[in-house]
């Protein structure tokens, strides 16, 4: 082993900067005491590496995953803060002047909704923390009970 390293920094020293867009697992077999249980070394081509990850994480880029994931945040914040207002603003509305533009009950609803997609599934993941389950049960409560105040004002039976 120890002579095999004096070979590589020969080696490393003789090349020096000729080496472009080569890297050493191009340039290096694997070490003498594996070459034994792999008949012969691996030759490494570093295009080719690269060529195969690219196309094995053709579909499951980090990166790209990274950035759906906080567009899929902000456009969900951005909703819920608009459902929100909009419910306050109606609500208000309809107290001071006795009728909305809309109904505030309907986003009201949606917001609910989406609130027991986020508890639901935190606790999904945090199965140990039953707040998020407390908080997914009274949040679909609540939305069983919008949907019913909506369609029951809208048949006329309340």
């Amino acid at each position: 082993m120890e002579s095999n390293l004096e070979g590589l920094y020969i080696m490393q020293r003789k090349l020096g900067k000729n080496i472009d867009n080569k890297t050493w697992h191009d340039i290096i077999k694997v070490p003498s005491i594996l070459v034994e249980k792999l008949k012969g070394g691996i030759y490494m081509n570093r295009d080719e590496i690269l060529a195969r990850s690219k196309k094995e994480n053709l579909l499951n880029d980090e990166r790209e995953r990274y950035i759906q994931k906080s567009a899929n945040q902000n456009s969900y914040f951005a909703v819920i803060i608009i459902f929100a207002i909009f419910s306050i603003i109606l609500f208000i509305q309809k107290l001071i002047t006795g009728g909305a533009f809309a109904d505030y009950r309907v986003f009201s609803l949606a917001l609910l909704i989406a609130m027991i997609g986020q508890s639901g599934t935190v606790y999904y993941y945090n199965r140990d923390k039953k707040v998020y389950l407390i908080c997914t049960i009274l949040e679909i409560i609540g939305a069983i009970a919008g949907m019913a105040s909506i369609v029951g004002s809208g048949m006329g039976w309340f």
